[in-house]
């Protein structure tokens, strides 16, 4: 299964097909990436779909496509200050034992942290074309500029190399149709998300610092997540999550999340960017970040449960379901963090226990 959580609540979730646009690498270079995890939409593009040959000590790979990277795609990925890197494994006859993201999360998780990356998320329950012959797992990683360019024989990073000869000691022999590659739409996506995150310290540090101590199951030890969801030029647009806790009142296992940024302004919507936001992230409701800043936003919380988490046409048709959408709005932020965190606890008592 997909080892991270969605940023956009239990049962919706976005393609964020060339999301970026023309988004220039040179604007995004030099971001940092989350400690701990991030959200990557489960359909993933492969932008950049270059092949890169085996260590020596790999078995002969079948059905590989060995073309190399091209140079100007290269060269824009080494200007950005993390690159994601996808180590996959196609398994057609479902050899693999299940959950195999999770058995191996604690240690890629580990081990690359010992190297200078970032373990990201394993997707081990989707497949090509939607066919068991189709099902392959995918480890993304995300590599500091440094390592990205320190290169093996075989032009793989070494760090990304090293992970790659611990997974194939997990994996049924005779698994031997690898694909190692950066993925640049990857790449710029998490570049573009952290840009976007940090134009914003005044509104999103104070709701942090307000959230310390509240946050539960888990969801404490994720990093908040920003999306880039349209970036066109000098625009941007995208969104902001916070996990809270499970949600006590959806009927299958979800998040609380904290979404934060600004009540979209007149004409959003109806603007380049908005319009290109609505295709891939279309709940409107939620508040929004945007580059360049406009002057004076009004800030914006919201946080969903039950079955406004999980199920948005039964809560119109079914007179039984039962859910609640919270928002909360102020020019100041530091008020508006102050606000939710106050109102959180008094919603979900559990948040305020010790």
């Amino acid at each position: 299964m997909d080892q991270t959580p969605s940023s956009r609540r239990c049962g919706r979730s976005a393609t964020v097909t060339n999301a970026l646009g023309g988004l220039d690498p040179a604007r995004i270079r030099g971001a940092v990436p989350a400690r701990v995890t991030r959200r990557v939409d489960h359909e993933r593009v492969k932008v950049l779909t270059s092949r890169t040959p085996p260590p020596r000590h790999a078995p002969p790979l079948t059905g590989r496509n060995n073309d190399w990277m091209d140079d100007g795609e290269d060269a824009d990925l080494a200007r950005l200050g993390w690159i994601v890197w996808t180590i996959e494994v196609r398994d057609p006859e479902q050899r693999a034992a299940p959950d195999i993201g999770a058995r191996t999360e604690q240690a890629m998780t580990e081990m690359a942290g010992s190297l200078g990356c970032v373990f990201s998320h394993c997707v081990d329950d989707d497949s090509y074309d939607l066919t068991p012959e189709g099902t392959y797992y995918s480890w993304s990683v995300r590599v500091p500029r440094g390592e990205h360019l320190r290169r093996n024989e075989h032009g793989v990073p070494i760090a990304v190399a090293a992970l790659w000869d611990y997974l194939r000691t997990k994996l049924p022999k005779g698994l031997d149709d690898w694909h190692v590659r950066p993925d640049r739409d990857l790449s710029l996506r998490d570049a573009a998300a952290d840009v976007l995150r940090e134009a914003y310290p005044d509104l999103l540090r104070p709701m942090e610092v307000a959230m310390l101590g509240l946050r539960r199951d888990g969801a404490q030890n994720l990093d908040p997540r920003a999306e880039c969801w349209s970036g066109i030029g000098a625009t941007m647009a995208g969104s902001y999550a916070l996990w809270v806790a499970t949600d006590p009142g959806a009927t299958t296992p979800c998040w609380l999340v904290l979404h934060v940024g600004m009540v979209p302004p007149a004409g959003f919507w109806s603007s380049s960017a908005g319009q290109r936001m609505s295709r891939f992230s279309p709940d409107r409701s939620d508040p929004v970040l945007i580059l360049p800043r406009p002057p004076a936003p009004l800030w914006m919380a919201t946080i969903e449960t039950g079955a406004f988490t999980t199920n948005a046409e039964a809560r119109l048709t079914d007179p039984h379901t039962v859910g609640a959408r919270h928002e909360w709005t102020s020019p100041d932020a530091e008020q508006l963090a102050h606000r939710v965190s106050r109102d959180l606890q008094a919603l979900f008592p559990r948040l305020a226990a010790p």
